[in-house]
């Protein structure tokens, strides 16, 4: 038997289930006010920092570019210039880099080598507008010269930068030259101390933040404040302004000794044109064919030839669309210093494959940008493009994927042609060549063109023709210059049976058959009829007369004598000009007062004027992307190598047995003639203690010692390897003989062997004894111009 409920708990529970208690309202409804004022301020927090979490990510990048290159620049300089006027060539424009709207805010110069063997390095940071005018770049300017003229480079380190406070002018201290450092009356040039402060490094033991190290503490170092601002809405941690400096010690070069001891300090800091990022770029598309194996050869010697150097690889592969060869990530750079890396390149070169089209465009973008458009956080500082023909395909119909397309350049109009995939697309060259452009100046750009397509020709399209409508125009004339005129009356009679014809005569005389005939005036200068009128103001009873004669004249002529009585407005009367507009009315009158015209730049299109084109050769078009000209620096064949290795751009070879060579020369160009020295514990892990190396003789190939400039390199965990270069103009090897140099401050470390390697073959060495110690070990090692040598030495930790 179910429980009954009495009548009246029955009737109270069914009004509970109908709806809810004031109490119950007013708590839900306070519940409900304090989630949405918890929510509310978590989305308003979290956005707030979205600026900030930016702007120290901004900042961060911003400090890691900077910390990169000025403590080396500083290390190595001799004389450090701060005049807003000073340039790394002594002049506005350096090797085609325009330094003339900017300031010098820092100039570091040094000397290496020695006589003829001499180089100069000057390295200006150059504080300028950024193209697009609204902000500032602090651009870093690198010339070398070896006697012959400079060579320069320049690379954007800092951007988004202020401008002068207050908005002052910007007044460029180049484009004013000395003008700036004139005793009296000297021209404000503009010197960003907001952005960039250089001053002298502090004692070690400064604590009023104002006493400068003494000769011997500061080697000529100079310390830089740079101010970065990273957009965040707080200073400091909140990603706004944040401030760091940067001191680092100058080298000091004094003669050497010959009873010197190792380990002297006046040693210069050896530079090598080795190393740093790069990206080789590799065509696989459908025209390589049959040839893909002498591609995979090519690559991987490329490979092999830098095994050991301080490179990183980025291999970008392309067809219709781009991808990194090795890796499914948008960029993925390989260390050559790395065993593990470099057979990881190596092996990644056999999968390549062929098929599709040549997108030049989405290489190039791959190359230098991320996948959401921005700029790659790391920019290649050499970039080789290896392909066999010409682009055929642009980023506008393919790219690869999220494919962010942009918004420059803008895509192009009709009429030009849409790339076929097939064909010679001057759309893909053009966009590809906007690319190259913004980096041409800061990135070595080197072309290898192979096969024999490299030397067939292509349809080269300067102008596509612009294009017209066509309209039917009325002449007519609305405004009249009154003008005085001098005219004539005379006519020479021919014989006394002939014609007439007009002539300016001074008198009239029957008796050279000159008369008077009444059959219209000519027009004359004024000396004629002065020669002529003998009765002033007689109308013409002489033959000479002065009139007041309304011609008409354009709209653009009378606009320009506004206010001259001479020039009238007329009722509109219509004729044959001069002035012309659109008529789409019935064609009354004469016929030739209607023309039909083109009119330009005012779509839709009735037609377009004939294509500007030219033949090209695929070599030349390869040249303009490359060098931005028809001709690049042509590589020299010399044997199994080229004699300009080192500064050739361009490599132009039809046939595919030289595809290998052309790959080993780009690669040695850069790297060949070295030594790279690493310092790994057991063999395994670089070494966390900075270990200096000394070349201490180099010798040629009879034995004798030349005479070169001691240098030393310095390798740590940081700085992992030294890079040591060597002139061999002869092409003979050289033995380069190499002393660890402050083995006596390394107490906590003994040494294992060294071992060497030039690419992946080893390579041997003599073992060199150090005068008053048993246990650490120089080595000999040769090299040649066209190989790079590189050897570990292997510590123990105690």
């Amino acid at each position: 038997m179910s429980r009954q409920f009495p009548n009246s708990r029955a009737q109270h529970m069914r009004r509970r289930d109908e709806g809810m208690t004031l109490i119950e309202l007013i708590l839900a409804v306070v519940m409900l006010g304090l989630i949405s004022v918890v929510i509310s301020s978590a989305i308003i927090v979290t956005l707030r920092q979205h600026d900030n979490t930016d702007g120290r990510l901004n900042v961060a990048r911003s400090e890691q570019s900077v910390s990169l290159w000025i403590p080396a620049d500083l290390s190595s300089a001799t004389v450090v210039d701060t005049s807003p006027e000073a340039t790394p060539c002594g002049a506005s424009v350096c090797d085609g880099i325009d330094l003339s709207a900017g300031s010098n805010v820092l100039m570091m110069t040094w000397t290496t080598g020695s006589g003829a063997n001499a180089v100069d390095t000057a390295v200006s940071y150059n504080f300028a507008p950024s193209s697009g005018g609204e902000s500032y770049d602090l651009t870093r300017v690198e010339c070398v010269s070896n006697g012959t003229g400079w060579s320069c480079k320049s690379l954007v380190v800092l951007s988004q930068l202020p401008g002068p406070p207050g908005g002052a002018e910007f007044v460029p201290g180049v484009a004013n030259g000395a003008a700036c450092s004139l005793e009296a009356d000297p021209v404000p040039c503009t010197r960003p101390d907001w952005v960039i402060i250089v001053s002298q490094p502090l004692a070690p033991d400064a604590v009023d933040g104002e006493t400068i190290a003494n000769e011997s503490d500061r080697k000529d170092a100079n310390r830089v404040i740079v101010s970065i601002n990273g957009g965040g809405d707080v200073d400091g941690a909140g990603g706004g302004v944040n401030q760091i400096s940067i001191t680092a010690g100058g080298t000091i070069r004094t003669e050497i000794e010959a009873d010197s001891v190792l380990g002297a300090p006046s040693f210069v800091e050896a530079r090598s044109r080795c190393g740093g990022p790069m990206a080789l770029v590799i065509d696989e598309s459908g025209s390589i064919g049959s040839a893909l194996s002498n591609v995979k050869g090519g690559v991987r010697d490329f490979i092999t030839a830098l095994a050991g150097t301080p490179v990183t690889l980025e291999m970008v592969r392309f067809e219709t669309e781009s991808s990194i060869l090795g890796s499914g990530d948008w960029h993925h750079y390989f260390d050559m210093t790395n065993q593990a890396d470099v057979d990881a390149a190596l092996a990644a070169a056999l999968n390549l494959t062929t098929g599709g089209s040549t997108n030049w465009e989405d290489a190039l973008f791959r190359t230098f940008y991320d996948a959401d458009g921005s700029i790659a956080a790391q920019i290649p500082e050499t970039v080789v493009l290896f392909t066999d023909g010409v682009p055929t395909m642009d980023r506008l119909l393919h790219r690869a994927s999220p494919g962010v397309l942009p918004g420059e350049p803008l895509p192009p109009v009709e009429p030009w042609p849409e790339s076929s995939g097939s064909y010679y697309s001057q759309v893909g060259f053009n966009r590809a060549d906007f690319i190259a452009n913004q980096f041409r100046r800061s990135v070595r750009l080197i072309g290898v063109g192979v096969g024999s397509g490299i030397e067939n020709r292509s349809t080269w399209i300067a102008d596509p023709g612009a294009g017209y409508s066509w309209v039917t125009e009325r002449g007519s004339y609305s405004h009249v210059h009154e003008a005085l005129q001098f005219q004539l009356r005379y006519q020479k009679k021919n014989s006394w049976w002939g014609s007439y014809y007009w002539v300016d005569k001074p008198t009239y005389d029957a008796a050279s058959w000159y008369r008077r005939k009444d059959v219209g005036w000519k027009s004359v200068p004024e000396s004629v009829y002065e020669s002529i009128n003998i009765t002033p103001a007689d109308g013409g009873s002489d033959g000479a007369r002065e009139v007041v004669a309304s011609q008409p004249v354009s709209t653009e002529e009378y606009d320009a004598n506004v206010g001259d009585p001479a020039y009238q407005a007329v009722a509109k009367t219509w004729n044959a000009g001069p002035d012309w507009e659109i008529w789409s009315g019935s064609q009354s009158g004469s016929s030739s007062h209607y023309r039909t015209a083109k009119v330009y730049n005012s779509p839709p299109y009735d037609g377009f004027d004939p294509a500007v084109t030219a033949s090209t050769e695929n070599s030349v078009i390869l040249a303009r992307l490359i060098a931005g000209n028809d001709f690049g620096t042509r590589a020299i064949p010399e044997g199994d190598s080229y004699s300009n290795a080192e500064i050739a751009d361009l490599y132009i070879e039809p046939d595919w047995d030289r595809f290998s060579v052309a790959m080993k020369a780009v690669a040695l160009g850069e790297c060949g003639g070295t030594v790279t020295l690493q310092t790994k514990v057991n063999g395994s892990t670089p070494a966390p203690d900075p270990f200096r190396y000394e070349n201490s003789a180099v010798l040629d190939s009879d034995g004798l010692e030349l005479d070169v400039e001691p240098t030393v390199v310095t390798t740590s965990q940081l700085f992992v390897t030294g890079t040591f270069d060597f002139n061999i103009p002869n092409g003979d090897d050289v033995t380069a003989e190499i002393i660890p140099q402050n083995f006596s401050e390394l107490t906590s470390y003994s040494p294992n062997s060294w071992s060497c390697k030039a690419g992946n073959q080893s390579r041997s060495f003599t073992l060199v004894d150090i005068d008053g110690e048993s246990n650490w070990k120089g080595i000999q090692v040769d090299v040649a111009a066209n190989e790079a040598v590189s050897c570990t030495l292997s510590v123990s930790e105690l």
